[in-house]
C-alpha cells in the first residue's frame, strides 16, 4: 500500500522490523525502562532520505533481577500525561534539549517521511498499548494511539522481539541485601 500523508490517521501500518531496547532502572524510579522502535521496510533514521515511518514508543515495567533475560511483563500499557515511570505505563513524546543546544524526540512518538518528502515528528500524547507474550520472545502488541496533531495510530505487531541490554551494573536489581563479602566454610 501507499504510504499515507503526513496529516492522515495510520492504521494498521506494515511495520516490518522491529528494535528492543532494555535500559535497567535508567531514570532511577525503581522501574525498567524498554524502547520498542517498529520500522516500515528499509527505513530508519539513518536512511532518511527514503519515505517510510518508525514509531517508538517508550515504556516501564517492573525491574528483572540478576541474569534475567529482559522481557516484557504481559497486561496494558498506559500513556501518561506526565512523567510517570510507574509499571505499565508509557511516557508521552516531547521535544527535549541537548546538552550542545539542539533539541531531539523523546519519550513515545512517530517519525514520518512521505512520497514527496514531508517529513514529521508527531508525539504520542494518549492511549495504551497490550502486551502478550508467548514462550520467551513471541509478542503481540496491540496499540492505539492519539498524537498531538491529533491523529489516530492503531495497529498490531506480533512476531519475536529479542532486547539488547544496555542496562549498566548500576542499574541492576540485586537481591541480596547483605553489605560485605561473606566467606562460608
Amino acid at each position: 500500500p501507499a504510504l499515507v500523508t503526513v496529516k492522515d490517521d495510520i492504521i494498521d501500518m506494515p511495520y516490518t522490523d522491529i528494535v528492543g531496547l532494555y535500559y535497567g532502572n535508567l531514570y532511577g524510579y525503581g522501574t525498567a525502562n524498554y524502547v520498542l522502535t517498529l520500522y516500515t521496510k528499509d527505513f530508519s533514521e539513518s536512511t532518511v532520505d527514503k519515505p517510510g515511518m518508525l514509531l517508538t514508543i517508550n515504556l516501564f515495567d517492573e525491574l528483572i533481577s540478576g541474569d534475567e533475560l529482559p522481557m516484557l511483563t504481559p497486561g496494558k500499557y498506559k500513556v501518561t500525561g506526565t512523567f510517570d515511570a510507574s509499571e505499565f505505563s508509557i511516557l508521552y513524546g516531547l521535544t527535549a534539549s541537548s546538552s550542545t543546544g539542539g533539541s531531539y524526540a523523546f519519550g513515545s512518538y512517530i517519525y514520518q517521511i512521505d512520497a514527496v518528502g514531508g517529513e514529521i515528528i508527531d508525539y504520542i500524547t494518549s492511549g495504551s498499548m497490550d502486551v502478550k507474550l508467548e514462550g520467551q520472545n513471541d509478542y503481540t502488541f496491540e496499540y492505539e494511539f492519539k498524537t498531538q496533531s491529533g491523529r489516530m495510530l492503531k495497529g498490531v505487531w506480533i512476531g519475536p522481539v529479542e532486547f539488547s541490554n544496555l542496562a549498566t551494573d548500576d542499574d541492576r536489581v540485586v537481591l541480596s541485601t547483605l553489605e560485605d563479602d561473606v566467606e562460608c566454610d
